[in-house]
This record gives C-alpha cells, sequence and structure tokens, in this order.
C-alpha cells in the first residue's frame, strides 16, 4: 500500500472516530433530556410512585371535588386511570354532599323513631319560606329518643333525650360532643350565660318523659359546658331539697327572654311564671306572669326578638292542658317600655290538645305548637287568628304509627353579654 493510500486510510479511521463521538454525545443529550423530562411530569403530577403507565399521565390531580383544600389523600398513583379523584377523604372541604345551612329564624321539632325508624330533629324555615331543611340524625344513638331540643349560639343544636345529650353542628350533622345518661327524662332544654360568661345548655330533667297533657314535676336541671360537655358540680340544681330555691309543682322551665343568665318557671297553680337566677339561688316575689283563673298550665317557652329597629321584644308563650277544659295558649308580650299584651290562642277548627307552644317569629301575634288530635296522632300548627293552619304532620315522615313530635324549640340569633 502506498503512502497516500496510509493517509487517507488514517483519515478515513479518524472521521470515523469523530463521526461515532459525535453520535455518543447526540444520544446521550437526547436521553439525558428525556430523563429530565420525566422527572418533570412525574414532579408536576405530585405522585409518589413511578407511574408505571407508559403515557406522561395526564393526571394533574385537580380534585374534581371542589374542595379548596390541599386534599391530605396521598395518591401513590400506580394505576392508569384518569384519576377524577372522588374523594372519599375525611376532610372537611366543600364537596358534592355540601353542607346546609338552615336559615335563621327556623323551627326545631324533636322527632322519637320507633319500629326501626330513626329518630332526629326537624328543621323547618320560618323566615316566611315555610320549607323544611335537612334532619338532624346525628347523636341519635347517644341520645335516644328526644324529648327536648334547643338552639345553641352560633350554629349548634343541643338535644336532650333518654339515654343522654348531644350537641349537634347544624351545618355538616356531625356531633360536637355527647354524654350518656341512664334513666333521663328530659322536659326543656335552654342554653343559660353563666357569670363567667360561659354558654351551658340547662336541660330540665323530670319524672317521667314524654310530654303530654299529664304534667310531671321538674326534679333536677342539669347543666353541660357547651364547649365540651362537661359538667361544673355548683351548676346542677336539685329542686326541693331545702337548698336551691325552687321546690316542689314546678312542670317546665325556660330561658328568660330578656336576661340569658336566669329563667323563667312555672309552677303549677301558684304561678305562670317567676324569675330565677339559678346561679345565685335567687327568685322574684312577684310573678313575672300570674296563672289565669281556671287554667292548669304544664309548658312555657320564651323568645328574644330585637329585629325592630325601635325596641327589642320579650315574648313568652305557655300551653294550656286539661282533659276537662278547651285546650288553648296564653302569651305574654313586652318591650319592657310600653304597656304589655296578653292574651289566648286556641284552634277553633279543630280538636287540639296543646302539647307545647314557642313563638313564631314570623308574626308576633302567632305561635306554633304541638296539637295532639287523638292520643296517637300529632302535627305542628301555626295559629291563625282564631284557628290554625298545619305545618307539619308525622305522615310527612313515614309512617305515624313510627314517628313521634315531642317538642319545639325556634333557632335565632340572640346578642349575649
Amino acid at each position: 500500500m502506498t503512502e497516500q493510500h496510509h493517509t487517507m486510510a488514517r483519515r478515513y479511521d479518524t472521521r470515523l472516530v469523530v463521526t461515532a463521538l459525535i453520535a455518543w454525545a447526540v444520544l446521550s443529550w437526547s436521553c439525558f433530556s428525556n430523563f429530565d423530562a420525566f422527572q418533570i411530569v412525574e414532579d408536576a403530577d405530585g405522585d409518589s410512585g413511578t407511574d408505571g403507565d407508559s403515557d406522561t399521565d395526564t393526571d394533574t390531580d385537580v380534585d374534581s371535588d371542589s374542595d379548596s383544600d390541599t386534599d391530605s389523600d396521598s395518591d401513590t398513583d400506580t394505576d392508569s386511570d384518569t384519576d377524577t379523584d372522588t374523594d372519599t377523604d375525611t376532610d372537611t372541604d366543600t364537596d358534592s354532599d355540601a353542607d346546609e345551612t338552615c336559615p335563621l329564624p327556623h323551627l326545631l321539632v324533636a322527632v322519637e323513631g320507633f319500629n326501626d325508624t330513626s329518630s332526629r330533629v326537624a328543621r323547618f324555615t320560618l323566615d316566611g319560606t315555610d320549607e323544611r331543611c335537612s334532619d338532624l340524625d346525628a347523636g341519635a344513638e347517644t341520645y335516644g329518643q328526644p324529648y327536648a331540643v334547643t338552639w345553641v349560639p352560633p350554629g349548634s343544636v343541643a338535644v336532650a333525650g333518654s339515654e343522654g345529650v348531644a350537641l349537634i353542628d347544624g351545618s355538616s350533622d356531625r356531633e360536637v360532643w355527647t354524654r350518656s345518661q341512664w334513666g333521663y327524662f328530659p322536659r326543656d332544654a335552654f342554653v343559660l350565660q353563666a357569670p363567667t360568661r360561659d354558654l351551658v345548655v340547662a336541660v330540665a330533667v323530670a319524672d317521667v318523659g314524654r310530654d303530654t297533657c299529664g304534667a310531671s314535676q321538674i326534679r333536677h336541671i342539669d347543666t353541660y359546658s357547651v364547649e365540651d360537655g362537661s359538667q361544673d358540680p355548683a351548676w346542677q340544681w336539685q329542686l326541693n331539697d331545702g337548698r336551691f330555691v325552687l321546690g316542689a309543682s314546678v312542670y317546665s322551665v325556660t330561658q328568660h327572654p330578656a336576661d340569658p343568665g336566669m329563667l323563667l318557671a312555672l309552677k303549677g297553680s301558684d304561678y305562670a311564671a317567676r324569675e330565677v337566677d339559678p346561679f345565685s339561688n335567687w327568685i322574684s316575689s312577684e310573678d313575672y306572669y300570674a296563672t289565669p283563673v281556671g287554667s292548669w298550665l304544664h309548658s312555657i317557652s320564651s323568645l328574644y326578638d330585637d329585629r325592630s329597629t325601635s325596641h327589642v321584644l320579650y315574648r313568652t308563650v305557655w300551653a294550656h292542658c286539661a282533659s276537662d277544659l278547651p285546650s288553648q295558649l296564653y302569651f305574654f308580650n313586652t318591650d319592657g317600655m310600653t304597656s304589655p299584651s296578653d292574651g289566648q290562642r286556641r284552634c277553633s277548627d279543630r280538636s287540639c290538645a296543646f302539647i307545647q307552644a314557642v313563638p313564631d317569629p314570623d308574626n308576633n301575634w302567632s305561635f306554633i305548637a304541638i296539637c295532639e288530635e287523638a292520643p296517637t296522632i300529632r302535627s305542628i300548627v301555626r295559629t291563625v287568628g282564631g284557628s290554625c293552619e298545619t305545618l307539619l304532620s308525622e305522615t310527612d315522615f313515614g309512617d305515624p304509627d313510627d314517628v313521634r313530635f315531642s317538642r319545639l324549640a325556634v333557632a335565632m340569633e340572640r346578642p349575649l353579654d
């Protein structure tokens, strides 16, 4: 081979080597770039797995349940799905089963359940729309049959029943706390503001439950901290024990409409209402309202209404029920300045034994009551002049043999000290 040929061969070999090096560099750069790109997709996905599917994983986990949280479910995502995330996690976001807030004011109805029908608290708007909101059934396994109910500001509901007491979040229908009791017969439930400015749920417990025309005496008043359900021994009051200011024959109690730290007590034929400060063990020597002659009052409820721009209205209503007399409601409205007004209401259009009543926030001269038209038939009625209109019947909840209305309360804003 000539020298010329050797030189050409060396040049050719050099070109091959250079070409090979260039090709190797290009290939290496390409692989490295693709590896980086894969890593970026994986990181953006937020998944902790290597995502064995061959696609670039188009799921960016936007969480179709419309919640605004960062979604604590870890999503290891080794699957090949599109990851629409139906979100069965326990976060408190706003999912498709959105929490419902019943507009104020609204009616609370304690509904007992029988024959495998769950007990619950029904809610009914009193803002002029007269519509049912979703029922609250959380805590029913603790309180059993609900005998008393009250609204707890700013948005909870306390239920006292045959087996205990529960505080329920009104927007999420979840238990805040529960306290079990044995042989419990609540007659009334309401909120009191303690001298410490803390709120407590007060439960007046009677000899027997299930409020009927045959009133049962209150034996003791228990209180539970709104914050955690704890009980301060100093704020548990035993009636007729010689120490507490209230004695025997008290049939019903309620929060004072003008003072959230006091209550009004109904004592049979002695007085329709007297003011009581249970925390200082004081009772007024004068009647807040005298028992109407010949009446048999067995329940009392009150309402604070400050929606007027000129005054605050304090409203109280009593249910009168006797087998030998027409059943009717007595009411007393006062603003503390002008002359108070009082009177009676009844259902002239039906036979109705009033079990309990509450003031109607929609009308200062109207009231809402549990009407027992037969021993096993009850309805919720609103007084309209001398007659009544039906708001709810037990058939609205299924077989009337499976449910029973036991107590009412009004959920309405009230400022506290």
